[in-house]
């Protein structure tokens, strides 16, 4: 006799089939309820990671970019070197306070008892003299003119004109070269591109500009009026300087720089002058100028861009930095003569400017 269940399910198969359905169906549900809030939980996961990542990546880029703008906002544009693309400098990093020398790299070589750092580009064909400003302005175009000019002065003269320390780099010298300064008239010089860097004060300018009025009164001595008109016009200027920069070294030295350089090839023949920046960035005023001389005589040439016989136009690439502290500050030169353009001082120099610590004068 069949049982009481068999006969109950043979007589009530969807109940039990449902019954079974129902279970199965509850547990899938119970898996997929599980397995749905845990994809859930993933998608979530994974959109928060997404918008971690795409927020790290968003401030980033924009960090970057301030920082970027923030560097230029403290840099001097310089475009020099072979492909005259955009270089910033930041003259933050080119000045320290005393407090920070001890944490600069070994690396860098301390000159004039701390008062610079440099941790130049390693190269066997540069190399660091300590001299004066005169043997310096011998490296350049206007060699013979300043032997001259040495040989007539007196000592005390010499030394208030040329004699002031500078620190100089310089590699071999391109050629011996000589140009028309006027008619029937040519002056010697050599071109060595080199970086120079020396203290001024606004004091050490007034003793070179009385110097240069001594000068011009003994060689005017048969035309005393004359003289005399002069050194007022000079006490004048030095009057207008003051009342002008009050006591900022780096407006007088920005100031001579540029008019001594304009004055100096203005009147030549064949000569003309670029000036390609002119820029003042916290207390560091600038100046990027090329000095063009065309029918340039090679007397003598080291380099085979610089030939004999070929009277090449001459450019000669000058920058100049006037750091002020005041009255007192530094004064940074780089000059790269080139007979074609081109140089690789140029990216020596560069590595240099990057490698400069100045201790801030207080």
């Amino acid at each position: 006799m069949p049982s009481k269940l068999k006969k109950w399910i043979e007589d009530h198969p969807a109940a039990i089939l449902l019954g079974v359905t129902i279970s199965v169906g509850s547990a899938a549900s119970t898996t997929t309820g599980y397995l749905t809030n845990q994809l859930h939980l993933a998608e979530k996961s994974e959109e928060k990671s997404k918008f971690i990542s795409e927020k790290n990546e968003i401030e980033t880029k924009y960090m970057a970019k301030i920082a970027d703008l923030e560097g230029r906002l403290s840099s001097i544009e310089r475009r020099v070197g072979s492909n005259q693309a955009n270089k910033y400098f930041d003259i933050r990093t080119l000045q320290i306070p005393s407090s920070e020398i001890r944490n600069l790299p070994t690396a860098f070589k301390n000159y004039d008892n701390s008062s610079f750092f440099v941790n130049a580009p390693i190269s066997g064909s540069w190399a660091y003299k300590s001299t004066t400003e005169g043997n310096v302005l011998k490296l350049g175009l206007f060699r013979e003119g300043v032997e001259q000019l040495e040989n007539q002065v007196s000592d005390k003269q010499r030394t208030k004109l040329l004699g002031a320390p500078v620190h100089v780099w310089l590699t071999q010298p391109l050629a011996d070269v000589s140009f028309e300064i006027d008619k029937d008239q040519r002056i010697q010089g050599v071109l060595t591109p080199h970086v120079l860097l020396m203290k001024v004060t606004a004091a050490q300018f007034f003793e070179k500009l009385s110097a240069l009025d001594e000068i011009q009164s003994q060689s005017e001595s048969n035309r005393k009026s004359d003289a005399q008109a002069g050194k007022i016009s000079d006490f004048r200027r030095k009057d207008n300087f003051e009342k002008l920069y009050l006591g900022d070294a780096a407006g007088f030295i920005f100031s001579d720089t540029l008019i001594r350089m304009l004055v100096q090839f203005g009147d030549i023949p064949n000569a003309s002058v670029v000036i390609h920046s002119a820029q003042k960035q916290l207390n560091v005023m600038y100046i990027d100028a090329e000095i063009i001389i065309n029918g340039v005589i090679i007397i003598k040439y080291y380099d085979d861009n610089c030939i004999i016989d070929t009277r090449p136009t001459v450019h000669l690439r000058r920058e100049m930095f006037s750091i002020s502290y005041g009255s007192n500050g530094y004064f940074i030169q780089t000059e790269v003569p080139t007979c074609d353009g081109r140089s690789k001082a140029f990216d020596w120099i560069n590595q240099w400017l990057a490698g400069l610590r100045i201790t801030a004068l207080q």
